[in-house]
């Protein structure tokens, strides 16, 4: 009975009560709303996507130019992997993996970054494409 009564003078244990019910109703209010801002962020994301491709797909010059982004993407992602492999060519860069891991897959992460960008421009692009292919012409050419 007497822990009971130091319990309850004692502000430490109040504020650790406290503080565990507070966390746990953020927690649940966080996990109840992040469903919703996370289907509200796809479909902006989604939306801007189409509407780009709305208005891209009717010219021909914008599908190349989205076609010649994602060729020279790729062209910088081939050499940094060609570059980095020279790289490891030299003594102290394969030391650096042998001594940490870590670091090493640090040190290459421009190749990772450079083939995520070269693979979303090329999605986008063949996206772009598949719906310029739907493209009906309603009018005749006289």
């Amino acid at each position: 009975m007497e822990q009971i009564y130091q319990n309850i003078s004692d502000p430490a244990w109040w504020f650790t009560g406290i503080f565990f019910i507070v966390l746990g109703i953020v927690v649940k209010w966080l996990f109840g709303i992040a469903p919703s801002i996370t289907r509200r962020a796809f479909r902006v994301s989604q939306c801007k996507r189409l509407r780009y491709i709305k208005n891209a797909r009717w010219s021909m010059a914008s599908v190349n130019y989205e076609i010649a982004k994602a060729h020279t993407r790729f062209i910088i992602f081939f050499v940094s992997c060609v570059t980095f492999l020279g790289w490891l060519a030299y003594e102290p860069i394969q030391n650096l993996f042998v001594r940490n891991f870590v670091v090493g897959v640090i040190f290459t992460s421009p190749i990772y970054i450079f083939e995520l960008l070269w693979l979303t421009q090329d999605a986008k692009v063949k996206e772009l494409i598949r719906y310029h292919n739907k493209l009906r012409i309603t009018k005749r050419c006289t």
